[in-house]
Protein backbone atom coordinates (compact mmCIF):
# COMPACT_ATOMS: atom_id res chain seq x y z
CA UNK A 1 0.00 0.00 0.00
CA UNK A 2 2.49 2.25 0.06
CA UNK A 3 4.35 2.09 -3.41
CA UNK A 4 0.60 3.25 -4.14
CA UNK A 5 0.57 6.18 -1.77
CA UNK A 6 3.70 7.15 -2.62
CA UNK A 7 3.12 7.14 -6.34
CA UNK A 8 -0.15 9.42 -5.95
CA UNK A 9 2.53 11.91 -3.72
CA UNK A 10 5.12 11.94 -6.24
CA UNK A 11 2.89 13.03 -9.33
CA UNK A 12 1.31 16.04 -10.30
CA UNK A 13 -1.52 17.48 -8.83
CA UNK A 14 -3.43 17.23 -12.75
CA UNK A 15 -1.73 13.65 -12.82
CA UNK A 16 -3.05 13.00 -9.80
CA UNK A 17 -6.96 13.87 -10.46
CA UNK A 18 -7.06 12.43 -13.59
CA UNK A 19 -5.81 8.88 -12.00
CA UNK A 20 -8.53 9.95 -9.65
CA UNK A 21 -11.54 10.35 -12.20
CA UNK A 22 -10.16 7.12 -13.74
CA UNK A 23 -10.65 5.08 -11.11
CA UNK A 24 -14.16 6.47 -9.96
CA UNK A 25 -15.32 5.69 -13.21
CA UNK A 26 -14.00 2.42 -13.55
CA UNK A 27 -15.38 1.73 -9.61
CA UNK A 28 -18.53 3.21 -10.84
CA UNK A 29 -19.18 1.23 -13.83
CA UNK A 30 -17.98 -2.03 -12.01
CA UNK A 31 -20.64 -1.23 -9.02
CA UNK A 32 -23.54 -0.03 -11.34
CA UNK A 33 -22.82 -3.08 -13.72
CA UNK A 34 -22.84 -5.64 -10.29
CA UNK A 35 -25.73 -3.92 -8.38
CA UNK A 36 -27.93 -3.76 -12.00
CA UNK A 37 -27.13 -7.59 -12.55
CA UNK A 38 -28.74 -8.09 -9.10
CA UNK A 39 -31.52 -6.24 -9.55
CA UNK A 40 -32.39 -8.22 -13.07
CA UNK A 41 -31.84 -11.44 -11.28
CA UNK A 42 -34.56 -10.72 -8.99
CA UNK A 43 -36.79 -9.37 -11.33
CA UNK A 44 -35.80 -12.44 -13.39
CA UNK A 45 -36.71 -14.97 -10.26
CA UNK A 46 -40.32 -12.85 -9.58
CA UNK A 47 -41.17 -13.73 -13.55
CA UNK A 48 -39.66 -17.18 -13.72
CA UNK A 49 -41.75 -18.25 -10.60
CA UNK A 50 -44.87 -16.94 -12.13
CA UNK A 51 -43.85 -18.93 -15.61
CA UNK A 52 -43.58 -21.97 -13.51
CA UNK A 53 -46.73 -21.95 -11.68
CA UNK A 54 -48.73 -20.88 -15.05
CA UNK A 55 -46.64 -23.68 -16.70
CA UNK A 56 -45.54 -21.33 -19.60
CA UNK A 57 -42.43 -21.34 -21.40
CA UNK A 58 -40.95 -18.72 -23.57
CA UNK A 59 -42.30 -17.20 -26.86
CA UNK A 60 -41.74 -20.34 -29.26
CA UNK A 61 -41.72 -20.16 -32.75
CA UNK A 62 -43.65 -22.27 -35.20
CA UNK A 63 -42.98 -22.77 -38.77
CA UNK A 64 -45.86 -23.43 -40.95
CA UNK A 65 -46.27 -23.98 -44.75
CA UNK A 66 -48.79 -22.80 -47.16
CA UNK A 67 -49.31 -25.34 -49.95
CA UNK A 68 -50.19 -23.20 -53.43
CA UNK A 69 -48.85 -25.97 -55.56
CA UNK A 70 -48.35 -29.55 -55.12
CA UNK A 71 -44.64 -29.20 -55.75
CA UNK A 72 -43.84 -25.62 -53.75
CA UNK A 73 -43.92 -24.95 -50.40
CA UNK A 74 -44.26 -21.53 -49.29
CA UNK A 75 -42.99 -21.30 -45.63
CA UNK A 76 -44.88 -19.12 -43.02
CA UNK A 77 -43.43 -18.18 -40.11
CA UNK A 78 -46.11 -17.50 -37.03
CA UNK A 79 -45.23 -17.22 -33.23
CA UNK A 80 -47.19 -18.08 -30.02
CA UNK A 81 -47.13 -15.86 -27.43
CA UNK A 82 -47.57 -16.54 -24.01
CA UNK A 83 -49.72 -14.82 -21.52
CA UNK A 84 -48.85 -11.29 -20.05
CA UNK A 85 -47.93 -12.49 -16.63
CA UNK A 86 -47.71 -9.61 -15.36
CA UNK A 87 -51.47 -9.18 -15.48
CA UNK A 88 -51.33 -12.41 -12.75
CA UNK A 89 -48.55 -10.90 -10.42
CA UNK A 90 -50.07 -10.11 -6.85
CA UNK A 91 -49.60 -6.45 -5.78
CA UNK A 92 -46.76 -6.97 -3.74
CA UNK A 93 -44.70 -8.85 -6.32
CA UNK A 94 -45.73 -6.43 -9.20
CA UNK A 95 -44.69 -3.60 -6.61
CA UNK A 96 -41.54 -5.20 -5.95
CA UNK A 97 -40.86 -6.07 -9.87
CA UNK A 98 -41.39 -2.38 -10.60
CA UNK A 99 -39.58 -1.55 -8.40
CA UNK A 100 -36.33 -3.80 -8.75
CA UNK A 101 -36.70 -2.42 -13.00
CA UNK A 102 -36.79 0.96 -11.73
CA UNK A 103 -33.53 0.05 -9.62
CA UNK A 104 -32.21 -1.52 -12.74
CA UNK A 105 -31.74 2.12 -14.44
CA UNK A 106 -31.46 3.80 -11.76
CA UNK A 107 -28.37 2.18 -9.81
CA UNK A 108 -26.23 3.86 -13.37
CA UNK A 109 -26.48 7.66 -11.86
CA UNK A 110 -27.01 6.95 -8.18
CA UNK A 111 -23.59 5.39 -8.30
CA UNK A 112 -21.49 7.94 -10.30
CA UNK A 113 -22.75 10.32 -8.39
CA UNK A 114 -21.56 8.39 -5.36
CA UNK A 115 -18.28 7.94 -6.92
CA UNK A 116 -17.96 11.12 -7.78
CA UNK A 117 -18.78 12.83 -3.96
CA UNK A 118 -16.15 9.57 -2.65
CA UNK A 119 -13.70 10.56 -4.99
CA UNK A 120 -13.53 14.24 -4.81
CA UNK A 121 -13.64 14.32 -1.00
CA UNK A 122 -10.38 11.80 -1.04
CA UNK A 123 -8.67 13.71 -3.48
CA UNK A 124 -9.40 17.39 -1.33
CA UNK A 125 -8.01 15.10 1.66
CA UNK A 126 -4.92 14.10 0.09
CA UNK A 127 -4.19 16.43 -2.30
CA UNK A 128 -5.93 19.73 -1.70
CA UNK A 129 -6.30 19.68 1.90
CA UNK A 130 -2.85 20.49 2.97
CA UNK A 131 -1.30 23.02 0.42
CA UNK A 132 -5.06 25.51 1.18
CA UNK A 133 -4.06 25.05 5.01
CA UNK A 134 -0.50 25.97 4.56
CA UNK A 135 -2.29 29.37 1.89
CA UNK A 136 -4.93 30.02 4.73
CA UNK A 137 -1.88 30.46 7.18
CA UNK A 138 0.01 32.32 5.28
CA UNK A 139 -3.18 34.64 4.43
CA UNK A 140 -4.17 35.39 8.07
CA UNK A 141 -0.41 35.61 9.33
CA UNK A 142 0.26 38.51 6.46
CA UNK A 143 -3.16 40.03 7.20
CA UNK A 144 -1.89 40.25 10.88
CA UNK A 145 1.11 42.03 9.32
CA UNK A 146 -0.31 44.40 7.51
CA UNK A 147 -2.72 45.59 10.20
CA UNK A 148 -0.01 45.96 12.71
CA UNK A 149 1.77 48.50 9.75
CA UNK A 150 -1.50 50.14 10.07
CA UNK A 151 -2.78 48.92 6.66
CA UNK A 152 0.53 50.52 4.02
CA UNK A 153 1.21 47.20 3.19
CA UNK A 154 -2.06 46.13 2.03
CA UNK A 155 -2.41 49.26 0.18
CA UNK A 156 0.78 48.61 -1.94
CA UNK A 157 3.09 50.21 0.42
CA UNK A 158 2.45 53.69 -1.17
Amino acid sequence: MGKITEFFKRKSIKTAFTTSMLICIISALLLSLSLSSICQWGQTRYYEKYQVQFGISDPEMVIGFDKTDENEQKGSISYQTPLNLMDYFTTTDRTIYNILGFFNVGVYPICFIFCIVATSILFYKRHMQKPLAILDHAYRKAGRVCADDGGVAAAGGY
